[in-house]
């Protein structure tokens, strides 16, 4: 198995197509394929800007060994642990979300926001207030065009 085949693996891995794995790293489409098919080499910054963007381990993606996603320091983890009193669960969590590629975390944040929005009464109050609002606004606009008509009329 090549870098190219590498490539291949970690972009269906992370369920992306070409066009969105190219996108963010700022190649096309068919720079992917070329490094895929391995009609083109690819630059030491290509292969460090797909570590960084995807969180793939950099002796990986070049060699084969280890692991395909580079491990989160324990000592990143265990530093926000003493900094934020987090138990073992928080600390868990943290390092599996950190392991999601950034689709997977866009997901995972939208159900967070879901839960929050549904279980908050002062946004749930706040959307009502809300659309309140907007439903006085349109009457305020119904009775007024109405008044205007009825001035026309009389006019």
């Amino acid at each position: 198995m090549d870098i190219g085949d590498r490539i291949k693996l970690l972009r269906k891995k992370l369920n992306m197509n070409q066009a969105d794995f190219a996108s963010p790293l700022g190649l096309r489409q068919s720079t992917i394929g070329n490094y895929e098919s391995g009609s083109r080499g690819i630059s030491d910054a290509t292969i460090l800007a797909i570590c960084r963007e995807y969180g793939a381990s950099e002796e990986w993606l070049r060699t084969g060994s280890g692991e395909m996603f580079a491990a989160i320091p324990a000592t990143v983890v265990s530093e926000l642990a003493r900094e934020h009193d987090l138990d073992d669960m928080d600390q868990a969590i943290i390092a599996e979300y950190l392991k999601l590629d950034k689709g997977s975390r866009a997901v995972f944040k939208n159900y967070i926001k879901r839960v929050y929005l549904a279980s908050d009464p002062d946004a749930a109050i706040d959307r009502e207030v809300a659309a309140y609002r907007k439903e006085l606004e349109a009457e305020k606009g119904e009775k007024s065009s109405a008044l205007d008509t009825i001035r026309e009329k009389e006019a």
